[in-house]
């Protein structure tokens, strides 16, 4: 059998940091962002969608010699957050920014991309099953000045400038 000391108690500076940090996570829970995780939930996985709402998500679709095709934002070096948290889906994408997407692109891939388009999917949703059909809207059209075929003329306000883009 192992004696244990005499002196079991706890150091008292032990137990104020426990207080401390078990009332800034009951705190966090109910005022702060995600931003002071792990004090608080990240929202996205602590609170529910409404069944009944829209959900909305953005593609790139590009043309090249064979045609078009939907891609998705690492085609072209961005993560799919970074294109869609960072683009407003109301709000119009720059033709300078689009024309760096076509460049990284062309880098990256065999086909050179002649037109490309920043296209918004809404989807309505009703006890959480899709409702209707999905609808289309472009944020953003570039072209190649080879580029024969159709644009889109886009009349939204401008997007605001994307963090980290240097332009």
């Amino acid at each position: 059998m192992v004696e244990v000391g005499d002196d079991r108690r706890v150091p008292r500076w032990w137990s104020v940091a426990s207080v401390v940090v078990l009332a800034v996570t009951v705190l966090g829970g109910f005022v702060l962002t995600d931003d002071a995780w792990p004090f608080a939930p990240f929202r996205m996985f602590s609170v529910g969608n409404n069944p009944n709402g829209v959900v909305r998500r953005m593609a790139l679709v590009v043309d090249t010699p064979t045609g078009p095709d939907a891609v998705g934002a690492a085609r072209v070096g961005l993560r799919r957050a970074e294109l869609e948290e960072q683009t407003p889906w109301n709000r119009r994408v720059p033709d300078d920014r689009l024309e760096d997407l076509a460049r990284t692109y062309n880098e990256r891939n065999q086909l050179p991309v002649r037109h490309l388009q920043v296209v918004v999917f809404t989807t309505q949703m009703r006890n959480g099953e899709k409702f209707g059909e999905e609808t289309q809207a472009v944020i953003g059209d570039w072209a190649d000045p080879s580029w024969t075929g159709e644009r889109v003329e886009v009349e939204l306000p401008e997007a605001p400038p994307w963090p980290g883009y240097n332009r």
